[in-house]
């Protein structure tokens, strides 16, 4: 199977499975901290969202996020533990996960297999 529709295949299947987790879910409830190490949902979330949106960036696309808002998410940032904490509300993370999800899509599906082959390896 080629990297492009490898790529376009998880980035569906990724998608479908967190909507379908997070449907029902409140902005509290991503909020609340596990009773063992981990992180809270609303972190989970915003980890992914950054991640995909420094995959857009690797494909020359603008960059969705902040520097702050991207680091907030980053591996090794602080927990996001209440209302308290910096973070960013799950109306927002879920519209910046379609976002990113229609962005990626439609880059992938119009470059060539070859280019985004390229891509990838120079800058993952």
């Amino acid at each position: 199977m080629s990297y492009r529709k490898t790529f376009i295949r998880q980035l569906r299947s990724n998608y479908n499975v967190l909507i379908q987790q997070l449907d029902g879910l409140t902005h509290e409830d991503t909020l609340l901290q596990l009773p063992f190490r981990g992180n809270s949902l609303n972190w989970v979330l915003g980890h992914i969202v950054a991640h995909r949106n420094y995959m857009l960036i690797a494909l020359g696309k603008p960059s969705l996020w902040t520097d702050a808002e991207n680091t907030m998410y980053d591996t090794d940032s602080e927990p996001i533990t209440g209302l308290d904490s910096p973070h960013i509300h799950l109306d927002r993370l879920l519209a910046d996960l379609h976002t990113t999800q229609e962005q990626l899509l439609e880059t992938v599906e119009s470059a060539a297999n070859s280019e985004i082959g390229r891509r990838m390896v120079e800058s993952f």
